[in-house]
């Protein structure tokens, strides 16, 4: 039973920190998404471009955390994602029963 609580506060944490980027994502990208350098077309990640650039130039790691930000509006327009919270709290609600 522990090691099942010590994951689920793991992937909850990297969720948290996920959502926390994805809206920061304006203040915390040091590069346009949608920027191009000519001169950084495709390069490997480096301290200047931690996870690399695409073969426009862009940066990779702006990119991925602007992305974050379209996963959230769409997951908060599709009535589908709607049911994970009623999913995730009846299902921790029957283990907690369970282990008393």
């Amino acid at each position: 039973m522990r090691s099942a609580n010590i994951t689920l506060a793991i992937g909850a944490a990297l969720l948290l920190v996920w959502i926390i980027t994805a809206l920061g994502a304006p203040w915390l990208t040091p590069y346009s998404p949608v920027g191009i350098d000519f001169s950084a077309l495709a390069q490997p990640p480096s301290w200047a471009h931690w996870f690399g650039t695409d073969n426009y130039g862009r940066d990779v790691l702006s990119r991925v955390m602007y992305g974050g930000r379209e996963v959230l509006a769409e997951v908060k327009h599709n009535e589908h994602f709607r049911i994970i919270p009623v999913v995730v709290l009846t299902t921790s609600a029957a283990e907690a029963d369970m282990v008393k």
